[in-house]
């Protein structure tokens, strides 16, 4: 089953309550559901366990340790890439982004959008084209 692992800030929309709960940004749920559909696992990386959002069930980790070929990591950090390509992830940055980061952009792809990024990874994965 291949892996999706997704930076928490790409899929959360700003507090809105005084008890500052993070709710699930509506782009998000449909990232998360397609990768779903077509077999892949998703886990949620970084920031709290926490996400609110009905029927949103997802795995989480604080960070990633193991290796992993041909997963994807979604984020919109790109200094995530130091420490993902050694775990054979591949890295998609996500949204707009600085060119002035602390770290050249040396992600394997770049995304306007979560959805835009859902649906090029897969539809370029191989066992999707297969029929998996």
């Amino acid at each position: 089953m291949p892996n999706a692992y997704i930076r928490r800030s790409l899929l959360t929309v700003s507090p809105r309550s005084t008890r500052n709960q993070t709710s699930i940004a509506p782009e998000a749920r449909g990232a998360i559901e397609a990768f779903r559909d077509c077999g892949w696992s998703v886990t949620v990386v970084g920031g709290t366990r926490e996400l609110r959002g009905p029927g949103v069930q997802v795995d989480w980790r604080p960070t990633l340790q193991d290796r992993d070929p041909g997963g994807w990591l979604l984020t919109d950090d790109v200094t995530d890439d130091h420490w993902a390509r050694p775990l054979g992830l591949r890295t998609a940055l996500v949204g707009p982004h600085d060119d002035n980061q602390p770290a050249p952009a040396r992600c394997d792809v770049e995304f306007r959008d979560l959805r835009t990024a859902t649906l090029e990874i897969l539809s370029s994965d191989p066992g999707i084209r297969a029929g998996r």
